[in-house]
């Protein structure tokens, strides 16, 4: 099945197991979350369902802020590059509370942007930081 463009809305990610098995099965290029927030809890039903999806590129909008949070930027970090993120506890060991310039610089460093994957145009990730400086 080709397709550019398809608008599900969260209700319909969480149906049932019959439309998830038809979701699952599309290899997704791109999927853009709105309303990403929803998001920001690790142990949230809706990531856990939207993780199950052969995403090949994540996008997350939101304008609600993290709250300084360092489980919600995990949370929200694990979905968008699950390989490089892929504990909560060794995430803690090696970034800490977030709380210096040098732990964000640091957690910037290991991310797809920190390696040319986005430059500051193109990364979301630098911004999603910015809210962490003491």
């Amino acid at each position: 099945m080709s397709l550019c463009v398809v608008r599900l809305c969260y209700s319909l990610v969480s149906l049932s197991s019959a439309d998830d098995s038809e979701l699952q099965s599309i290899q997704w290029r791109v999927v853009i979350i709105d309303e990403a927030h929803r998001l920001k809890n690790r142990r949230c039903k809706l990531l856990e369902e939207l993780k199950a999806l052969d995403m090949e590129h994540r996008v997350l909008l939101t304008g609600t802020p993290l709250q300084n949070s360092v489980e919600e930027l995990f949370s929200l970090l694990n979905f968008l590059e699950p390989s490089t993120f892929p504990s909560h506890v060794s995430f803690l060991q090696q970034f800490g509370d977030l709380k210096t310039e040098e732990q964000v610089e640091e957690l910037k460093g290991v991310s797809r942007c920190g390696e040319g994957g986005g430059g500051d145009g193109g990364c979301g990730l630098k911004g999603l930081l910015l809210s962490f400086r003491s």
